[in-house]
Parts: structure tokens; sequence; C-alpha cells
């Protein structure tokens, strides 16, 4: 997708790093901060890693996203699983109809 960017792709995956997804859409640009509030470890018969992050004040939503990969070691499938609880903020939803009515 070219018009999202992940600052930085080099940040570690660890508890505590922050992020930031800067997206061009509507003709301008918007930043988008977050941190990394749980990392998923799992060992068994699925084998689970992942992350999740939190949204920051500066975020245009709030709430929390989640991403994992399971391997299933006995047929060998791998899944991709992402989750969110997120919802726009108040100022977001306030703003979002001047958007959508202009020409």
């Amino acid at each position: 997708m070219p018009w999202v960017n992940l600052h930085w792709q080099s940040a570690p995956i660890v508890v505590g790093t922050d992020i930031a997804v800067s997206l061009h859409h509507f003709g301008f640009y918007s930043l988008n901060a977050c941190r990394i509030v749980y990392l998923v470890d799992e060992e068994g018969a699925v084998k689970r890693f992942g992350f999740a992050y939190g949204t920051l004040a500066e975020h245009a939503e709030s709430g929390e996203e989640r991403f994992t990969v399971e391997w299933n070691r006995a047929d060998d499938t791998v899944w991709c699983s992402p989750d969110w609880d997120i919802r726009c903020r108040a100022r977001f939803k306030r703003d979002l109809p001047k958007v959508q009515r202009r020409p």
C-alpha cells in the first residue's frame, strides 16, 4: 500500500516501543502514534508469536490492535490473526462530516 508507511520499520518488537503509521489520504498526511503494549510468545501444539499495540493520544483512533502468527505443528499450517478493538476519537468524528461534504 503506497499510501501507508511504518515509522520506523527497524523498531524492535519489545514492550514500550513507540511506532507511528503515516497515511496519505483525502489530500493530506496524517501521523498516528502507537506503543507496543504486550507480546505473544506461546509454545505448544500451536506455536503463537505476535504483539499488540495501543494507540497514543496523537492517534486518530483509540484502542488496541493485535497481530499474531500461528503455526500448527501437526498439520504444518500457518495462520495470521489480526484482532482489534478500535474506536474513532471524538474530534475525528466531529470533523469527518466536514471532509465528507467537500466536492
